[in-house]
């Protein structure tokens, strides 16, 4: 197995998982020649490395390649909500949970180079504030509870929230929802871009 040309297929730094539907195509549209080419090539971040490079006469030698795609956002959505429900009935609880919870995590959480780790953390983190909240307001034994989750937009400049409620005394707790990270890249504006091209050399 080798990462060589991951970046090409998947680049790095894009933030947001992918819909199924587009890594299918990505892999479609890469050939084996493409994947022989990069073979050959240098690390980009090491140019003057070329202890990894393959010759063309090694390359030649394979057949074809499998692609192993990044988890979609899917696939996220599905392993956010077996986390939550794991989470649950390590808490011997029961969770009805609203998708808008499970893509609001995702979308906080995943970052597909990353891995699905910090969709665990998110879905436990999740889970214990909820039984906080209405242990809070519904104090007495957790164990047995059936608690339904749902995700609430925040209005103007409001934060999103999670409410949940216990589905046998109708008590309601409301918390802050997982925030989506913003994060603006100032190369991507171009007036900056513009900007920077106009400045005098030294």
């Amino acid at each position: 197995t080798s990462n060589k040309g991951a970046e090409k297929v998947f680049p790095r730094g894009g933030g947001k998982a992918l819909k199924r539907e587009e890594i299918e195509q990505r892999i479609k549209n890469t050939t084996p020649d493409q994947i022989r080419e990069w073979f050959l090539e240098p690390d980009s971040r090491d140019l003057s490395n070329t202890s990894k490079v393959h010759t063309p006469a090694t390359m030649m030698r394979f057949d074809d390649a499998i692609i192993a795609p990044p988890v979609s956002e899917e696939g996220a959505v599905e392993i956010a909500r077996k986390e939550m429900l794991i989470a649950a009935k390590a808490n011997k609880i029961e969770l009805k949970i609203d998708n808008e919870v499970l893509h609001q995590l995702v979308a906080a959480k995943f970052t597909p180079e990353n891995g699905a780790r910090d969709i665990k953390r998110g879905a436990q983190s999740i889970v214990q504030d909820a039984i906080h909240g209405i242990e809070k307001e519904s104090p007495g034994e957790i164990h047995g509870r059936s608690l339904h989750i749902q995700f609430i937009r925040g209005e103007d400049d409001e934060p999103d929230r999670i409410s949940v409620k216990d589905l046998a005394s109708n008590e309601t707790s409301q918390f802050v929802a997982p925030a989506v990270s913003r994060s603006i890249n100032p190369f991507d504006n171009p007036k900056v871009m513009a900007n920077l091209i106009r400045l005098p050399e030294e």
